[in-house]
């Protein structure tokens, strides 16, 4: 957990007293009342104050500046003209990092929103009539059902729910 703005003064002030040996400065901790700083917390201030003239963590760009924006906007434009498209897909089609897809869509504040479909009052009878055949087709071969491949790309659950884990869309906005 970061250190508050207070608590950060107050650990410089034991650096300087301590001609700044941060090892000193762990041990004269008269400002420090609540936490006890380990001494690569003093160090790593130490330095960031050396470095920056300030107390204040840095902030780390999302891009890194590794991504123009030519290639962020294609990204965006991919997503826009087909919002199912998987970062695994995007990514190999544009040949960067699935985790630098990750962040641009993580700035332009795109979220995987995950469709959900409701049943309808007729999709019952086509459950029940599913039922019903394959109950035929196993009592016909008791072996019938091994032959089929069941994967989990969606769960269907009593209440009439369906969880697709590999449905998604990315938006800015839910599309419900």
């Amino acid at each position: 957990m970061d250190f508050t703005q207070q608590e950060l003064i107050n650990m410089v002030y034991c650096i300087g007293e301590a001609d700044r040996n941060v090892l000193l400065a762990k041990n004269r901790q008269k400002y420090l009342d609540v936490r006890t700083p380990q001494v690569l917390s003093f160090q790593k201030l130490k330095d960031r104050f050396e470095n920056s003239g300030s107390t204040k963590y840095e902030t780390k760009e999302i891009l890194g500046g590794r991504i123009d924006q030519d290639t962020e906007l294609n990204v965006l434009l991919m997503l826009e003209e087909n919002p199912n498209f998987s970062t695994r897909e995007i990514s190999r089609q544009t040949d960067i990092s699935q985790s630098s897809i990750n962040r641009i869509i993580l700035k332009h504040k795109f979220h995987p929103y995950h469709l959900e479909l409701q049943l309808h009052e007729e999709d019952f009878r086509k459950r029940i009539n599913f039922s019903e055949i394959m109950l035929n087709l196993i009592g016909e071969n008791r072996n019938f059902i091994n032959k089929i491949l069941f994967t989990d790309e969606a769960t269907f659950k009593s209440n009439g729910s369906v969880n697709r884990h590999n449905m998604h869309y990315y938006s800015v906005e839910n599309p419900h």
